[in-house]
Protein backbone atom coordinates (compact mmCIF):
# COMPACT_ATOMS: atom_id res chain seq x y z
CA UNK A 1 0.00 0.00 0.00
CA UNK A 2 2.77 2.45 0.90
CA UNK A 3 4.57 1.92 -2.41
CA UNK A 4 1.31 2.43 -4.28
CA UNK A 5 0.74 5.70 -2.45
CA UNK A 6 4.26 6.85 -3.26
CA UNK A 7 3.78 6.12 -6.95
CA UNK A 8 0.41 7.88 -6.96
CA UNK A 9 2.07 10.93 -5.42
CA UNK A 10 4.46 11.22 -8.34
CA UNK A 11 1.66 10.60 -10.85
CA UNK A 12 -0.52 13.36 -9.43
CA UNK A 13 2.42 15.79 -9.39
CA UNK A 14 2.88 15.12 -13.10
CA UNK A 15 -0.86 15.52 -13.71
CA UNK A 16 -1.03 18.80 -11.81
CA UNK A 17 1.94 20.23 -13.71
CA UNK A 18 0.46 19.15 -17.05
CA UNK A 19 -2.86 20.78 -16.13
CA UNK A 20 -1.11 24.02 -15.24
CA UNK A 21 0.87 23.95 -18.47
CA UNK A 22 -2.41 23.50 -20.35
CA UNK A 23 -4.13 26.29 -18.41
CA UNK A 24 -3.11 29.19 -20.71
CA UNK A 25 -4.18 27.13 -23.73
CA UNK A 26 -7.74 26.69 -22.46
CA UNK A 27 -10.51 29.27 -22.33
CA UNK A 28 -13.82 29.95 -20.61
CA UNK A 29 -15.42 26.97 -18.88
CA UNK A 30 -12.55 24.70 -19.92
CA UNK A 31 -10.09 26.97 -18.13
CA UNK A 32 -12.22 26.98 -14.98
CA UNK A 33 -12.42 23.18 -15.07
CA UNK A 34 -8.66 23.07 -15.56
CA UNK A 35 -8.22 25.28 -12.51
CA UNK A 36 -10.40 23.03 -10.36
CA UNK A 37 -8.69 19.84 -11.52
CA UNK A 38 -5.23 21.35 -10.99
CA UNK A 39 -6.03 22.28 -7.40
CA UNK A 40 -7.54 18.85 -6.74
CA UNK A 41 -4.47 17.10 -8.18
CA UNK A 42 -2.04 19.10 -6.04
CA UNK A 43 -4.29 18.63 -3.01
CA UNK A 44 -4.16 14.86 -3.51
CA UNK A 45 -0.35 15.07 -3.64
CA UNK A 46 -0.26 16.88 -0.30
CA UNK A 47 -2.75 14.51 1.31
CA UNK A 48 -1.03 11.35 0.08
CA UNK A 49 2.45 12.59 0.97
CA UNK A 50 1.22 13.46 4.45
CA UNK A 51 -0.39 10.03 4.81
CA UNK A 52 2.84 8.23 3.99
CA UNK A 53 4.98 10.52 6.13
CA UNK A 54 2.87 11.18 9.19
CA UNK A 55 0.11 8.55 9.22
CA UNK A 56 -3.66 8.66 8.96
CA UNK A 57 -4.40 10.30 12.29
CA UNK A 58 -2.19 13.36 11.80
CA UNK A 59 -3.24 13.68 8.16
CA UNK A 60 -6.93 13.71 9.04
CA UNK A 61 -6.35 16.18 11.85
CA UNK A 62 -4.25 18.43 9.64
CA UNK A 63 -6.74 18.42 6.76
CA UNK A 64 -9.63 19.11 9.13
CA UNK A 65 -7.70 21.84 10.92
CA UNK A 66 -6.68 23.69 7.78
CA UNK A 67 -10.02 23.28 6.00
CA UNK A 68 -12.13 24.40 8.98
CA UNK A 69 -9.91 27.38 9.80
CA UNK A 70 -9.70 28.58 6.22
CA UNK A 71 -13.46 28.15 5.77
CA UNK A 72 -13.99 30.39 8.79
CA UNK A 73 -11.39 32.94 7.67
CA UNK A 74 -12.73 33.05 4.11
CA UNK A 75 -16.35 33.30 5.31
CA UNK A 76 -15.44 36.22 7.56
CA UNK A 77 -13.43 37.76 4.72
CA UNK A 78 -16.26 37.57 2.20
CA UNK A 79 -18.83 39.00 4.60
CA UNK A 80 -16.78 41.62 6.47
CA UNK A 81 -13.76 42.54 4.33
CA UNK A 82 -11.33 41.35 7.00
CA UNK A 83 -8.57 40.27 6.94
CA UNK A 84 -8.08 40.50 3.16
CA UNK A 85 -10.25 43.40 2.00
CA UNK A 86 -13.63 43.43 0.27
CA UNK A 87 -14.10 40.72 -2.34
CA UNK A 88 -16.70 38.33 -3.70
CA UNK A 89 -16.30 34.93 -5.35
CA UNK A 90 -17.83 34.08 -8.70
CA UNK A 91 -19.48 30.77 -9.60
CA UNK A 92 -16.69 29.33 -11.76
CA UNK A 93 -14.86 27.32 -9.10
CA UNK A 94 -17.54 24.77 -8.34
CA UNK A 95 -19.79 24.40 -5.29
CA UNK A 96 -20.13 27.57 -3.20
CA UNK A 97 -21.20 27.46 0.46
CA UNK A 98 -21.74 30.67 2.39
CA UNK A 99 -20.17 32.68 -0.42
CA UNK A 100 -16.96 30.58 -0.43
CA UNK A 101 -16.16 27.91 -3.05
CA UNK A 102 -15.40 24.52 -1.46
CA UNK A 103 -12.24 24.46 -3.59
CA UNK A 104 -10.65 27.38 -1.72
CA UNK A 105 -9.93 25.60 1.61
CA UNK A 106 -8.48 22.70 -0.39
CA UNK A 107 -6.13 25.13 -2.15
CA UNK A 108 -5.01 26.40 1.24
CA UNK A 109 -4.18 22.87 2.38
CA UNK A 110 -2.52 22.11 -0.96
CA UNK A 111 0.08 24.79 -0.24
CA UNK A 112 0.29 24.92 3.55
CA UNK A 113 1.57 21.33 3.72
CA UNK A 114 4.61 21.65 1.38
CA UNK A 115 5.35 25.08 2.85
CA UNK A 116 5.40 23.54 6.33
CA UNK A 117 7.81 20.82 5.19
CA UNK A 118 10.04 23.42 3.55
CA UNK A 119 10.00 25.45 6.76
CA UNK A 120 10.93 22.42 8.86
CA UNK A 121 13.81 21.68 6.51
CA UNK A 122 15.13 25.22 6.27
CA UNK A 123 14.62 26.74 9.73
CA UNK A 124 15.34 25.46 13.23
CA UNK A 125 12.87 27.32 15.45
CA UNK A 126 9.08 27.43 15.31
CA UNK A 127 9.12 31.22 14.99
CA UNK A 128 11.42 31.13 11.97
CA UNK A 129 9.49 28.23 10.45
CA UNK A 130 6.25 30.17 10.82
CA UNK A 131 7.75 33.16 9.00
CA UNK A 132 8.98 30.86 6.22
CA UNK A 133 5.46 29.47 5.71
CA UNK A 134 3.85 32.92 5.72
CA UNK A 135 6.46 34.26 3.27
CA UNK A 136 5.96 31.39 0.82
CA UNK A 137 2.19 31.60 1.01
CA UNK A 138 2.13 35.35 0.51
CA UNK A 139 4.62 35.10 -2.33
CA UNK A 140 2.38 32.52 -4.01
CA UNK A 141 -0.54 34.92 -3.71
CA UNK A 142 1.42 37.59 -5.60
CA UNK A 143 1.00 35.23 -8.58
CA UNK A 144 -2.40 33.84 -7.69
CA UNK A 145 -4.56 36.85 -7.01
CA UNK A 146 -3.84 38.85 -10.19
CA UNK A 147 -4.24 35.68 -12.27
CA UNK A 148 -7.52 34.59 -10.72
CA UNK A 149 -9.12 38.03 -10.59
CA UNK A 150 -8.40 38.47 -14.29
CA UNK A 151 -10.53 35.37 -14.83
CA UNK A 152 -13.24 36.80 -12.52
CA UNK A 153 -12.98 33.81 -10.19
CA UNK A 154 -13.20 36.47 -7.50
CA UNK A 155 -13.57 40.24 -7.65
CA UNK A 156 -12.20 42.99 -5.43
CA UNK A 157 -14.37 45.96 -4.42
CA UNK A 158 -13.66 49.17 -2.51
CA UNK A 159 -9.92 48.66 -2.96
CA UNK A 160 -7.18 51.24 -2.50
CA UNK A 161 -3.42 51.09 -2.01
CA UNK A 162 -3.00 48.33 -4.57
CA UNK A 163 -0.17 46.14 -5.87
CA UNK A 164 -0.91 44.81 -9.35
CA UNK A 165 -4.57 45.79 -8.89
CA UNK A 166 -4.82 43.80 -5.64
CA UNK A 167 -5.33 45.58 -2.28
CA UNK A 168 -2.23 45.65 -0.08
CA UNK A 169 -4.49 44.63 2.81
CA UNK A 170 -4.98 41.30 1.04
CA UNK A 171 -1.27 40.47 1.29
CA UNK A 172 -1.13 41.58 4.92
CA UNK A 173 -4.11 39.31 5.61
CA UNK A 174 -2.49 36.44 3.73
CA UNK A 175 0.72 36.75 5.73
CA UNK A 176 -1.10 36.89 9.07
CA UNK A 177 -3.54 34.08 8.23
CA UNK A 178 -0.80 31.87 6.78
CA UNK A 179 1.39 32.44 9.82
CA UNK A 180 -1.40 31.39 12.18
CA UNK A 181 -2.49 28.34 10.17
CA UNK A 182 1.13 27.39 9.49
CA UNK A 183 2.05 27.63 13.16
CA UNK A 184 -0.79 25.26 14.06
CA UNK A 185 0.27 22.90 11.26
CA UNK A 186 3.83 22.85 12.56
CA UNK A 187 2.65 21.94 16.06
CA UNK A 188 0.63 19.05 14.65
CA UNK A 189 3.38 17.74 12.36
CA UNK A 190 5.86 17.88 15.23
CA UNK A 191 4.02 14.97 16.85
CA UNK A 192 5.56 12.46 14.41
CA UNK A 193 8.82 11.81 12.58
CA UNK A 194 8.48 11.68 8.78
CA UNK A 195 8.74 8.14 7.43
CA UNK A 196 9.53 8.97 3.81
CA UNK A 197 12.02 11.59 2.72
CA UNK A 198 11.81 12.69 -0.89
CA UNK A 199 11.67 15.85 -2.97
CA UNK A 200 8.02 15.88 -4.08
CA UNK A 201 6.92 18.81 -1.84
CA UNK A 202 9.94 20.81 -2.99
CA UNK A 203 9.19 19.99 -6.63
CA UNK A 204 5.69 21.38 -6.06
CA UNK A 205 7.05 24.60 -4.58
CA UNK A 206 9.74 24.93 -7.23
CA UNK A 207 7.20 24.51 -10.01
CA UNK A 208 4.84 27.09 -8.52
CA UNK A 209 7.72 29.54 -8.01
CA UNK A 210 9.45 29.23 -11.37
CA UNK A 211 6.40 28.22 -13.41
CA UNK A 212 4.42 31.17 -12.08
CA UNK A 213 7.23 33.58 -12.93
CA UNK A 214 7.58 32.20 -16.45
CA UNK A 215 3.84 32.18 -17.14
CA UNK A 216 3.50 35.84 -16.19
CA UNK A 217 6.79 37.13 -17.59
CA UNK A 218 6.55 35.92 -21.20
CA UNK A 219 4.86 38.52 -23.38
CA UNK A 220 3.47 36.45 -26.25
CA UNK A 221 0.35 34.28 -26.38
CA UNK A 222 -0.64 32.03 -24.65
CA UNK A 223 1.43 33.41 -21.76
CA UNK A 224 0.06 36.10 -19.47
CA UNK A 225 2.34 39.08 -20.24
CA UNK A 226 2.33 40.57 -16.74
CA UNK A 227 6.00 41.15 -15.88
CA UNK A 228 5.22 43.09 -12.71
CA UNK A 229 3.29 40.08 -11.37
CA UNK A 230 6.15 37.78 -12.36
CA UNK A 231 8.65 39.99 -10.54
CA UNK A 232 6.55 40.30 -7.38
CA UNK A 233 6.00 36.55 -7.11
CA UNK A 234 9.54 35.57 -8.06
CA UNK A 235 11.17 37.93 -5.56
CA UNK A 236 8.80 37.28 -2.67
CA UNK A 237 8.84 33.48 -2.96
CA UNK A 238 12.55 33.64 -3.80
CA UNK A 239 13.29 34.96 -0.30
CA UNK A 240 12.71 31.37 0.80
CA UNK A 241 13.17 29.37 -2.39
CA UNK A 242 16.72 30.52 -3.11
CA UNK A 243 18.20 29.47 0.27
CA UNK A 244 16.02 26.35 0.21
CA UNK A 245 17.39 25.42 -3.23
CA UNK A 246 20.95 26.01 -2.07
CA UNK A 247 20.48 23.77 0.97
CA UNK A 248 18.90 21.02 -1.13
CA UNK A 249 21.71 21.16 -3.69
CA UNK A 250 24.36 21.09 -0.96
CA UNK A 251 22.70 18.08 0.66
CA UNK A 252 22.64 16.30 -2.69
CA UNK A 253 26.31 17.07 -3.39
CA UNK A 254 27.33 15.93 0.09
CA UNK A 255 25.41 12.65 -0.22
Amino acid sequence: MTETLKRSCSAFVALAILLQIAWPLSHGDARAINTVLGVLAFTIVSVVHCLVNFGYKITLLLVAQVVVLTCVIEFIGVHTGLPFGHYVYGNSLGVVIGGVPVLIPLAWFMMIYPCALAARYLATTTAKQTIVIATLMTGWDFYLDPQMTRESYWTWTHSSLEVNAIPILNYVGWFASSAFIGWLALRLLARATPQWTNTIPFVMLMWIWLGGALAHAVWFSPFLNRPSVALAGFVSMGIVMIPLSRKLLKARSDA
